[in-house]
């Protein structure tokens, strides 16, 4: 690869999981033929073929399949001169993918009441894609915690998810992977594609290798997912069999150009999103598109090496977080004026879960460590080679990230907002009040009241129930719902001159706002009767038309049949 200078490339190597001797295979062959190059880093794919080997007797379980995976890549982390060709080998190893055919049929996802069998009881069949990524992904979280404590590098998982199959395999994903291959069945579910677009999950797509398997270039979602603003790349897949050039990579941007209309700018961002999803090392991943690159919008964009205008990255940053802001508003409005909530109710956010994670592993930190081996079922480990594994190691909620680069979807609050917050029984503190000059008798408790926008049963309440009697309502009790989102501190009873001086102002605020609508809905009738009108003069003139159209064919009829018989 030394003479693509500006491509760099992620190949894909297979561990199959059937003896553990594969991966000092695998490595001598690749350090005795010094397989190495600058621009290239191993994908190591697992393929998703268990029941095969277990109807060929080639393994008795899924758990041995597991620990075939897992124990030798525990082993070399604990004690590198173990496996010392595996050791610089991992070197170059970035992260781990899950391939199979994904448009096989699967038995129905397991549920609380029909749970699977763990993976040294899984003895027939083929698991299910979200029981392989759970179990892919759970190994891989505890040996990323055991070689960051060594000091070594880690691995992502980015499998294939979404190509063909059930939506499900797209949701096991969504909770796992850092980025996903493929993905074009998100087209199907608009709420999964938009869950994928808050948190910018990478799809790297594959055009051309769709065409020729599941999706035509035609139906193929590649320029709705770039236009809505998911974070999507080009990818190759299989460039042997579905590409004719030794540049597979530049046919997927040609072609794509070509059809989409793709203009330089978009190529230059599809290229930049590119750089972001893969999992080269950021000293890498600096050099190419700028040493900002984890910020977000412009200021993580160097002009100069990603040719992207700053302009785009504004609008792609505004957009994200207009849509963050507008999820997360909503959570805070479903939450108003909510007397009691149940423990599934309440208020967490990602700073409390964060401290609770911490917290816990840390309590777990504090027990014996064992050696290390492949995860089982759960908090169960499989014993391996060297017994069960140690729990992973505690991080700070300050640290508490999981996605890497400017792309991860967190939506923090400001400072004083985040110092008001009460993670108890409201949401957010209410406004002060007056201290009493004197103490007041005790006064009977009082039963928490419902605004009367929300109450159910309330008395004068509109029969119908519909929107206009619940807004007669509120304003004769003196709330506003119309500023519950943009005050945030739900509705308060007008109870003081400020108050009302602001309750009247706020009026004021919604006339001229009816006066607005009033005027939009006058000129959009006139705009309609125009419109009718010009369609009316239309049809005329087309009927006119088609008559001077017929009488000019009966006239040259006429004068061809006078110059025939004349003849």
């Amino acid at each position: 690869m030394d003479h693509l200078r500006y491509q760099q490339a992620e190949y894909r190597i297979s561990i199959y999981g059937r003896s553990k001797k594969e991966w000092d295979q695998l490595a001598d062959w690749i350090v005795d033929h010094e397989l190495y190059s600058p621009h290239n880093r191993w994908l190591i794919q697992v393929p998703r073929l268990y029941g095969m080997y277990q109807s060929s007797r080639s393994l008795r379980t899924f758990g041995e399949m597991l620990d075939n995976i897992f124990v030798p890549l525990f082993e070399v982390t604990n004690d590198p001169s173990s496996h010392p060709k595996l050791h610089l080998m991992l070197q170059q190893v970035v992260g781990f993918d899950s391939v199979d055919d994904e448009s096989k049929a699967e038995e129905p996802l397991f549920t609380p009441d029909t749970p699977a069998d763990e993976p040294d009881q899984w003895t027939e069949g083929n698991p299910h894609y979200c029981y392989y990524t759970y179990y892919l992904y759970a190994n891989l979280y505890v040996l990323n915690q055991m070689r960051a404590a060594q000091g070594l590098s880690s691995f992502c998982f980015r499998p294939h998810a979404g190509e063909a199959g059930e939506l499900n395999h797209l949701h096991g994903a969504y909770l796992t992977a850092r980025g996903i291959n493929h993905g074009i069945n998100l087209r199907k579910s608009p709420s999964l594609q938009y869950l994928y677009y808050l948190t910018q999950i990478g799809l790297a797509l594959s055009p051309l290798s769709n065409n020729a398997l599941f999706l035509t270039l035609s139906k193929s979602p590649f320029n709705e997912f770039f236009s809505v603003g998911l974070n999507v790349s080009l990818s190759t897949d299989d460039p042997l069999m579905f590409h004719h050039t030794r540049e597979p990579l530049m046919e997927e941007y040609t072609i794509a150009k070509q059809v989409w209309k793709l203009s330089s700018v978009d190529l230059a961002e599809i290229a930049r999103n590119s750089v972001l999803q893969s999992s080269f090392e950021p000293c890498v991943k600096a050099f190419w598109i700028g040493s900002t690159y984890r910020q977000r919008g412009p200021a993580g964009n160097d002009i100069h090496r990603t040719n992207v205008p700053n302009l785009r990255m504004e609008f792609r940053e505004v957009a994200l977080r207009d849509e963050l802001r507008a999820v997360y508003e909503s959570y805070d409005v479903t939450l108003l004026g909510r007397p009691q909530l149940s423990p599934s109710m309440k208020p967490i956010t990602s700073y409390i879960a964060a401290a609770r994670h911490a917290a816990s592993t840390s309590a777990q930190a504090e027990a014996p460590q064992p050696a290390q081996g492949a995860i089982g079922h759960g908090d169960k480990i499989s014993n391996g080679a060297n017994g069960p594994a140690a729990p992973p190691q505690a991080r700070t909620a300050g640290s508490y990230q999981r996605y890497d680069g400017p792309f991860a979807a967190e939506f923090k609050l400001d400072e004083s907002r985040r110092s008001a917050y009460s993670p108890t029984r409201k949401r957010w503190p209410e406004p002060e009040t007056a201290p009493e000059t004197a103490p007041q008798p005790p006064q009977p408790a009082q039963p928490p009241q419902l605004p009367p926008a929300i109450a159910v049963g309330a008395s004068g309440s509109d029969p119908s129930n519909t929107r206009t009697g619940r807004e007669r309502e509120a304003a004769q009790a003196g709330w506003q719902p119309r500023d519950r989102v943009r005050e945030r501190g739900g509705m308060h009873r007008a109870s003081s001159s400020a108050s009302l001086t602001a309750e009247g102002s706020r009026h004021s605020q919604s006339d001229d706002i009816h006066a607005r609508l009033d005027e939009q809905q006058r000129q959009l009738a006139q705009s309609q009767a125009l419109a009718a009108a010009a369609e009316s003069r239309a049809q005329s003139a087309m009927v006119m038309n088609r008559l001077l159209l017929l009488v000019a064919v009966g006239c040259a009829a006429t004068a061809v049949f006078a110059v025939t018989r004349s003849k």
